[in-house]
């Protein structure tokens, strides 16, 4: 998994890390079928419901474990580099529109990705 971490949501959503996704994200994020995942290879990636345990230190010396459900992401087998790359120009042209400079150039998935950034930056 390459970061960043980009979800296409009702919006395109950078994250710099994979962790920063995982925290980020929500139950109700990952359980939307519309919603997409993929690191900036254009790998789609699986975001699955796990359950850690936690420790919680709550009062003084006292602590709890607390059984909680966190997102990870998996890597899968398929590519959609082509999928991502009309998402990414999609947010671009989006922000666009809303006044910002267009700059001309390649439309290759690293210079998609690094025109996001610019335009989206990170997202948490």
């Amino acid at each position: 998994m390459k970061p960043p971490i980009i979800t296409y949501t009702d919006s395109t959503l950078i994250f710099k890390t994979v962790e920063r996704a995982e925290s980020y994200l929500e139950i109700p994020d990952i359980e939307d079928d519309n919603n997409m995942f993929f690191d900036s290879n254009g790998t789609i990636l699986t975001p699955t419901i796990v359950e850690v345990l936690r420790e919680d230190k709550s009062f003084l010396f006292f602590r709890t474990k607390l059984r909680v459900k966190d997102i990870k992401f998996e890597e899968s087998t398929e590519k959609n580099p082509e999928r991502l790359k009309k998402l990414l120009k999609r947010s671009i042209e989006s922000e666009e529109e809303e006044g910002l400079e267009h700059k001309d150039g390649n439309d290759d998935l690293e210079t998609l990705l690094a025109k996001a950034i610019d335009h989206l930056g990170y997202t948490g």
